[in-house]
C-alpha cells in the first residue's frame, strides 16, 4: 500500500534559524520517516516539485510571485518555506488523481503502529489529526482542495496564515478522526500528552519542537532517535 510525502529544497534560509535547520537535517529525517512507515507494511513515496508542476494549476496560480495572495504572510515563514507549503498540495492533488484515494503524511510524522488495514476502516477526505498533517485524501476531497486554492489566488480581501489554516476553512468534506483521547497522532513534545506519547501510533515531530522545550542544539533527526520508538 502508497503512502506518500513531499519535500523539496529550502534555498537561502537564514543560518541560525529553526526553519534553516529544518532544511539541512531534512535527508535524515526522511530516511527514518521511510524507515518507519516500511516498518509497518507501508509503501513510502516522497514527491518533489517536479511532481506539483504536472498540476495544472501549478502555472495558473502563480506560485513563484512573490506578491501573490499565498504570501501575505511575511512575519513568520520565509517565501520559500510557505512556497513548498502549497506546492506538496498541488503535488497531492495530483498524485490522487492519477492513482485514486491515497494517504498522505509530513515527512515528519513517524509511523510506530499505523498498519495499511486502516485503509479498510476509514473513509477518503478523512484526517488524522487537527492540523491534517496525515489524511486519507480522496477525489471529491482534491477537487475542494484546488477550488480553495483557485479562490483564494483570486481574492485579496480574505487572509488566512497559512496553508493549513487555508484548508480547514475553505474545505468541506474533511472528517477529523481525532477522538477525545487523540488516539492516531499527537505531536512532540506536547508535554500534557505525555500519557498519550507511548500508545500513539503516530508522533509528528515537527519544526515548533524548539519552541515546546527541546533544545536547539539537538537535530530533529537526534529528536527522533533519542525518543527511541523507531
Amino acid at each position: 500500500m502508497n503512502t506518500i510525502s513531499y519535500f523539496q529544497d529550502i534555498p537561502n534560509l537564514k543560518s541560525g534559524t529553526a526553519y534553516n535547520i529544518i532544511s539541512r537535517e531534512s535527508e535524515k529525517i526522511i530516511d527514518l520517516y521511510r524507515k518507519s512507515w516500511s516498518k509497518q507494511g507501508w509503501n513510502p513515496i516522497v514527491l518533489n516539485e517536479e511532481y506539483a508542476q504536472e498540476n495544472k494549476l501549478y502555472k495558473d496560480l502563480g506560485f513563484s510571485n512573490r506578491n501573490a495572495n499565498f504570501y501575505k504572510n511575511k512575519s513568520q515563514h520565509s517565501f520559500g518555506y510557505m512556497r513548498a507549503c502549497y506546492l506538496r498540495l498541488l503535488a497531492y492533488c495530483e498524485y490522487v488523481r492519477r492513482n485514486g484515494a491515497t494517504l498522505y503524511s509530513d515527512y515528519d510524522v513517524m509511523n510506530y503502529g499505523l498498519r495499511p488495514s486502516i485503509i479498510d476502516e476509514i473513509e477518503p477526505n478523512s484526517s488524522l489529526c487537527d492540523q491534517r498533517s496525515v489524511v486519507y485524501l480522496g477525489l471529491k476531497g482534491v477537487e475542494e482542495m484546488e477550488d480553495a486554492l483557485r479562490k483564494y489566488s483570486r481574492n485579496s480581501s480574505v487572509y488566512y496564515e497559512h496553508d493549513m489554516q487555508l484548508m480547514k476553512n475553505e474545505t468541506k468534506s474533511f472528517k477529523n478522526l481525532v477522538d477525545k483521547n487523540g488516539e492516531y497522532i499527537y505531536c512532540y513534545p506536547y508535554r500534557a500528552c505525555a500519557k498519550r506519547d507511548a500508545s500513539t501510533p503516530l508522533i509528528h515531530y515537527n519544526g515548533a519542537c524548539y519552541s515546546r522545550g527541546i533544545s536547539i542544539n539537538l537535530t530533529r533527526s537526534e529528536i527522533i532517535i533519542n525518543h527511541g520508538r523507531i
